[in-house]
């Protein structure tokens, strides 16, 4: 869909000359996708590591875009973290189809799956664990943010 609303708004950029090229919409519609983006994001952290960087990645280059809008230099590192975030969805597909294929089913190159110390802050019935380890209180939290990432990091 994305790609779609892209391309379209492109062709009446080109096509329609009543429809001028406006920086603030382009901005609001990077934004936009990058708010969308961090919530599947968010769902993607019960999955395993190369899916959660895949989503990060994107979600960072959304916004990155957004700010690039309006300034040249952020456009050009937004290029490049679109460049690493390319480079991931190809290692991560060649690696599902590696392991579907070669290993049947099972893993020949890990996707990188969380360890138990890491699955123990999402709960069974897919919520946050709360920093209190009340299992009844869900609630996502800066915490968890952060010890997911500095395990990703590890």
């Amino acid at each position: 869909v994305f790609w779609m609303g892209l391309a379209l708004d492109y062709f009446f950029h080109e096509a329609l000359d009543d429809y001028p090229f406006d920086k603030d919409a382009s901005s609001m519609m990077y934004a936009v996708w990058g708010v969308f983006t961090t919530a599947l994001w968010v769902m993607t952290l019960k999955l395993n590591k190369t899916v959660c960087i895949l989503f990060f990645s994107l979600a960072l280059l959304f916004f990155m875009l957004s700010a690039g809008v309006h300034d040249e230099k952020i456009d050009e590192a937004a290029g490049w973290i679109g460049m690493w975030t390319a480079g991931v969805a190809f290692y991560m597909g060649t690696v599902e189809l590696l392991n579907e294929i070669w290993g049947g089913g099972q893993d020949v190159i890990s996707l990188g799956a969380w360890s138990k110390e890491g699955s123990e802050l999402i709960s069974s019935e897919g919520g946050f664990k709360s920093v209190n380890n009340n299992k009844n209180e869900y609630r996502m939290s800066l915490y968890f943010g952060i010890s997911v990432i500095g395990r990703m990091l590890e």
